[in-house]
């Protein structure tokens, strides 16, 4: 019986030293998404101050309520923009991208 309850009590414990899912970052609010938008267009493209607008992927627009995994944003400066795909992943600060259209200029 007190193996049952020791058990109990290292599993209980366990969970509790676990991350959660919020803290890994696996779901991003719109506004981290704009930022990680920004240094994308930034690096991968040599802008100076691009202009950004992003919403989840398959939305038309987002629900303040929820944060959300996957985000298509646009970034525009100068007559140039482009369009990316940012993804959340485990660990503040890290996601992963996929550029949608690359820069196109009028």
């Amino acid at each position: 019986m007190k193996r049952v309850i020791l058990a109990a009590a290292c599993a209980a414990a366990a969970l509790l030293a676990a991350p959660s899912v919020a803290s890994a970052r696996y779901y991003m609010t719109q506004r981290e998404a704009k930022g990680f938008a920004y240094d994308f267009a930034i690096d991968r493209y040599g802008v100076i101050d691009p202009g950004i607008a992003c919403r989840p992927q398959g939305e038309r627009k987002p629900d303040p309520r929820y944060d959300y995994h996957r985000w298509v944003c646009g970034w525009y400066e100068d007559g140039c923009g482009g369009a990316v795909l940012i993804l959340g992943a485990r660990g503040r600060s890290h996601y992963y991208y996929r550029v949608l259209r690359g820069e196109r200029c009028e």
